[in-house]
């Protein structure tokens, strides 16, 4: 899924060398970050089942 990720948006999603992996997105406000963060894990988290 993080190799997707990379791939289709390289502007937003990046690994930093083996073990790090960064995004940035422009946000202002607190609650907006703690939304996209959220978002993202539950993308990333495997399907219960």
């Amino acid at each position: 899924m993080l190799i997707k990720l990379i791939q289709g948006q390289p502007n937003r999603y990046k690994f930093e060398g083996a073990t790090l992996f960064r995004f940035s997105v422009p946000m202002e406000r607190a609650d907006e970050r703690f939304n996209t963060l959220e978002a993202l894990l539950e993308r990333l988290a495997p399907e219960a089942g």
